[in-house]
């Protein structure tokens, strides 16, 4: 076997990549030109708030990440409903931040509400899947040592203690312009 098929073949196993057809395909498509002519729109003609904008693409990118990754290796190409649910969950929480921006922004880290838990939960729950569809699992591992790390702080050793915090606090800053949305993001 040669080096350049045995890589694509890593790849593959790593990266289950679906061959979606038909109407999906054409909408996939057309989601993934819509995302760069929004880049190039609100770059150049129309700039929107970095929290929105950096929502938006994460958005964006998830959707077609959650149509054009399978799950798992041995998964089939058709799209299940389960990957639109997860497409919904994926968009919501950035109406969420559009809708409520100047709330979000004077309580973010401090007090959180309801609401802000759960959509920053979401926000963080589908991130993790999507990385984990896109890189493996090493890095939504790492992710969640060091979520958990912020929670249970205070029972580490030496110069690993800290207070603690408790989940809407975490939530609450990882679902803000500090957290999930900051400079990061905002590169890609």
């Amino acid at each position: 076997m040669k080096t350049k098929e045995r890589i694509e073949e890593v790849a593959l196993d790593l990266n289950p990549v679906r061959y979606v057809s038909g109407w999906q395909h054409k909408i996939l498509i057309a989601i993934s030109f819509a995302a760069g002519f929004f880049h190039l729109f609100t770059l150049i003609i129309y700039p929107l708030d970095p929290w929105i904008l950096r929502g938006i693409h994460l958005s964006l990118a998830s959707v077609v990440i959650f149509c054009f990754y399978k799950p798992y290796k041995n998964a089939n190409d058709r799209i299940p409903i389960y990957d639109f649910v997860l497409t919904i969950l994926a968009v919501i929480p950035t109406v969420y931040i559009a809708v409520n921006l100047d709330d979000l922004l004077s309580r973010y880290g401090v007090s959180p509400t309801t609401w802000d838990v759960v959509w920053g939960l979401i926000v963080i729950i589908t991130l993790l899947e999507v990385t984990r569809r896109t890189v493996g699992m090493v890095l939504p591992i790492i992710a969640v040592i060091f979520i958990l790390y912020g929670y249970f702080g205070s029972y580490m050793p030496g110069g690993l203690w800290h207070k603690g915090y408790d989940i809407p606090r975490i939530v609450s800053i990882m679902f803000s312009g500090d957290g999930i949305y900051s400079t990061p993001l905002g590169v890609s």
